[in-house]
């Protein structure tokens, strides 16, 4: 999984301060709840993961700074600067699945608004269904690998024996030579791509499905 966002305290004053000051507690709120927490002194400085989820709950950052200074019980509460984390918008993204020619393997195109540094911050997974293969994992790949920007995967591996691109069609010869009725066409498998990422940073998800163009190769 990637990490989730951070927040940075930094000290700034007498360097002998360390000497006397213990028991810190440092809590990060957005306005609304808790978003993470560190007994780490901020030497000089300190960081706080923040839970996720938080990121997008709440504009309003601050910092709950306590500790006791030579036994004396003290505590600050001090504004987070930057910008949180801004949230993908699923709906800026597609996805298209298309078959290649030199092995069992399908291509992940990614179109989108998103560059490659963004997409990085995601997980995903990739995964292949069969309409004649109910129930089946045709291919997956779960390696968290990133859609390239310009559409070129990456590639799910899918097995062909589990999933076969059509079951039935051919006919035999009736007893006593009459003629056979025609038979009935094969079934034609349908292939299914689902794309699916988890955003760390806010604790969302997202599904795309596609039906995967070209055919199987032979």
């Amino acid at each position: 999984s990637r990490t989730s966002p951070q927040v940075v305290v930094t000290y700034k004053g007498n360097d002998n301060f360390g000497i006397g000051a213990t028991n810190w507690a440092l809590i990060v709120y957005n306005g609304q709840q808790k978003c993470g927490t560190t007994g780490n002194a901020p030497d000089p400085t300190t960081t706080i993961d923040v839970s996720p989820g938080c990121a997008g709950n709440g504009n309003d950052w601050t910092v709950d700074i306590s500790y006791r200074y030579f036994l004396v019980p003290t505590s600050y509460t001090v504004d987070v600067s930057g910008t949180a984390p801004a949230p993908v918008d699923p709906n800026k993204m597609s996805f298209a699945g298309a078959w290649t020619q030199h092995s069992p393997t399908v291509q992940v195109e990614y179109t989108g608004d998103y560059d490659a540094a963004t997409l990085k911050t995601l997980d995903w997974t990739y995964s292949v269904a069969s309409s004649l293969s109910p129930g089946v994992n045709c291919g997956s790949l779960n390696d968290d690998s990133t859609p390239q920007v310009d559409g070129s995967g990456p590639y799910v591996t899918v097995d062909l024996t589990a999933c076969p691109p059509s079951i039935g069609g051919g006919g035999t010869t009736p007893p006593g030579g009459t003629t056979p009725p025609p038979p009935p066409p094969p079934l034609t498998a349908t292939y299914t791509l689902t794309v699916h990422f988890v955003d760390p940073n806010y604790g969302t998800s997202h599904d795309y499905s596609a039906t995967i163009s070209g055919t199987p190769p032979q």
